[in-house]
């Protein structure tokens, strides 16, 4: 803007000295020397603002990933000629995924925050378009290790839609570490990076590299290591978030080709399309789905140090296991492409997968999508049911997606009668096709996410893999062996023993896994306990005092999640709840979301037994203590 100013002004007293001989010359001469005023003043704000600019500039292109690489276009060359894909991707939550920090791309509060964690103090400052944190850092020398106060800047943020995750500059080159704290967006507060995954309690403080981690999938043609030399790492990306080239490849021919315009013309008329550059819809479900599954997959690198030299050679349209071999469990077990030690140990996976093979953390849909019939004996693919140009940034959802119609186009006879295949209402939660056939039971961004698996719901499934299933996650307050019964009934699928249900003959499967399932299975059942459709299919009034103990729970993120749950019950919106406070104060939200309970109007369920509670309405609080000493308390962690 001061440039602006520093040239109009110019131009303007050039013109008034070109009719410096016309009449009323004293009055022009006013107003030449006014104009020069301008334009003085405006030279000398707009180089105040350059020699500004300049250390930062000077800081960007030393700790700031370096943009742009041989073959790739960027994003701003798509525009011109596809203005409309452009702007339906610039609107998309993929291009806000990697950004360079400012207030321009983060809401997050910056204005002399003060933050403490584990004894250290952070205090967070905004300076014009920088922003920083004054932190603690280790200093060593002849006299041995101290910490000592230091002011860093934030380089890059990560995220825009639920939370945002921020790096910090590093000594080594342009490397990129983790702030311990990140950004709800939702509640506009800073919370420790902990404590938005499932963690243990006892867990480490995460501490991440983005150039090793996040710039496999939240950037362009990422090459890690690309400049490494004496002065630390310098990574390199085509392009920072997930821009137009991660889905259509490297650019830079295409553009080249279709400068004439008659080419481009001529391309409308060409069957399969422009063969310069690829398009994901022209692909098949499986070299397509590949595209998404890249980045949207539980993968394994069979050679770090070469990504970390040339980055990923698969590029969209080519075969993503060129590089990378996808984790599928529990067949890892048998798979002779991966290491002994990985295959012997592959149980450890069960931090990523249920026990049938069924992914169970966020952003990985790609591997519930391969282990579908829908994929394996049909033509399912990514875009059955999302699009990128042409739907809503929110899931991506294209508009066939969003209802019945994406499985009905494969299953026309069921479309005749949806209600005697389903066994439900027309129109009701229990006739949705994916709620029955692609339940939340995956975990990410502090809520439950839909399995990607098409599965049809199974009693027998549920014992041995421990992921609920569809029914009961709808049906809270209902035994698994109810849910048996009726599967057996309409479906036929064997009746499992009272041996092997157990518990879950009499017990609601909503109180049987809040108060003695792992960490995994209690963040599910609280999440679906605020779910809507569980609250019209559930009999109400039981769930208060479930929600009210999860307030409680050892797992940071299980009292987030009851807490959101509880505030959506019928008298507790207005309860005030922190699920960072200290133990004291929550117990004491506990005790008052109890009473506010006990003083509401009972209402009995129809079998209030399956929900802990007594003849009369009341907790019964024995059956209730029972279960919660069998809780299983092996560590738990989802880190998406």
């Amino acid at each position: 803007m001061q440039s602006e100013w520093f040239w109009v002004g110019l131009v303007g007293a050039v013109a008034l000295a070109s009719v410096w001989r016309a009449p009323r010359r004293a009055l022009w001469s006013g107003v030449l020397v006014a104009s020069l005023v301008v334009s003085a003043g405006g030279a000398r704000a707009w180089l105040k603002r350059r020699d500004a600019d300049r250390p930062h500039a000077a800081w960007a292109a030393a700790k700031l990933p370096e943009t742009g690489r041989p073959g790739f276009a960027t994003s701003d060359r798509c525009a011109s000629c596809h203005p409309g894909p452009h702007a339906s991707w610039h609107r998309s939550f993929h291009r806000t995924m990697t950004q360079v920090a400012s207030p321009a791309t983060s809401p997050a509060a910056f204005d002399d925050v003060h933050l403490e964690l584990d004894g250290r103090a952070f205090d967070l400052r905004r300076r014009g378009d920088a922003l920083s944190v004054e932190l603690d850092v280790p200093r060593t020398s002849r006299d041995g290790t101290r910490r000592v106060r230091e002011e860093r800047r934030f380089s890059l943020v990560t995220g825009s839609h639920h939370m945002q995750a921020f790096w910090l500059e590093d000594p080594s080159g342009n490397r990129q570490v983790s702030f311990p704290f990140t950004w709800l967006l939702s509640e506009r507060r800073w919370v420790p990076r902990n404590d938005v995954f499932l963690m243990p309690p006892d867990a480490p403080r995460l501490s991440q590299v983005w150039n090793d981690n996040c710039i496999r999938c939240h950037a362009v043609g990422g090459l890690p290591d690309a400049g490494s030399s004496g002065h630390g790492v310098r990574t390199q990306v085509a392009e920072l978030g997930i821009a137009c080239e991660a889905c259509h490849g490297p650019g830079e021919t295409h553009v080249a080709a279709n400068a004439s315009p008659l080419r481009r013309y001529l391309q409308h008329a060409r069957p399969g399309g422009d063969p310069t550059i690829v398009n994901p819809a022209r692909l098949d479900h499986r070299r397509s789905s590949e595209t998404c599954g890249a980045c949207h997959g539980v993968t394994w690198l069979p050679d770090t140090e070469a990504w970390h030299r040339t980055g990923f050679s698969f590029v969209p349209g080519g075969e993503m296991e060129r590089d990378r071999f996808l984790v599928r469990y529990p067949g890892i077990k048998h798979d002779t492409r991966f290491p002994a030690p990985l295959r012997e140990g592959a149980d450890e996976l069960l931090a990523t997968f249920w026990r049938d093979g069924d992914v169970r953390v966020s952003g990985r849909e790609f591997n519930g999508l391969v282990e579908s019939p829908c994929y394996q004996k049909g033509q399912m693919s990514c875009l059955s049911c999302h699009s990128m140009h042409d739907s809503e940034p929110d899931d991506q959802l294209s508009r066939k997606g969003t209802g019945d119609e994406a499985c009905l186009q494969c299953h026309p006879k069921l479309a005749r009668d949806l209600p005697a295949h389903t066994h439900h209402a027309a129109g009701s939660s229990g006739s949705r096709c994916y709620n029955c056939h692609m339940p939340h039971t995956t975990f990410g961004l502090l809520k439950a996410i839909r399995s990607h698996r098409v599965t049809s719901p199974s009693a027998r499934s549920d014992l041995v893999s421990g992921r609920p299933n569809a029914c009961n996650l709808c049906h809270l307050d209902r035994p698994l062996g109810w849910t048996a019964a009726r599967l057996h009934d309409w479906f036929r699928q064997p009746l499992p023993s009272a041996a092997e249900l157990g518990a879950h003959a009499t017990t609601g499967a909503g109180p049987l896994y809040a108060l003695s399932g792992d960490a995994a299975q209690r963040a599910l059942v609280a999440w679906h306990l605020g779910w809507a459709p569980a609250q019209a299919a559930s009999a109400p009034g039981w769930q208060p005092p479930l929600l009210a103990e999860l307030l409680e729970d050892p797992y940071s993120v299980v009292r987030h999640i009851a807490g959101e749950s509880l505030r959506a019950q019928p008298g507790f919106e207005d309860l005030t709840y922190d699920y960072l406070a200290q133990a004291a104060v929550r117990k004491s939200r506990r005790d008052e979301a109890l009473r506010r309970w006990q003083t509401s109007p009972p209402s009995v369920p129809p079998d209030p037994a399956a929900v802990l509670l007594d003849a009369r309405g009341g907790l019964d609080r024995a059956r209730s203590d029972a279960l919660r000493r069998r809780r299983d308390d092996r560590p738990v962690m989802l880190v998406e």
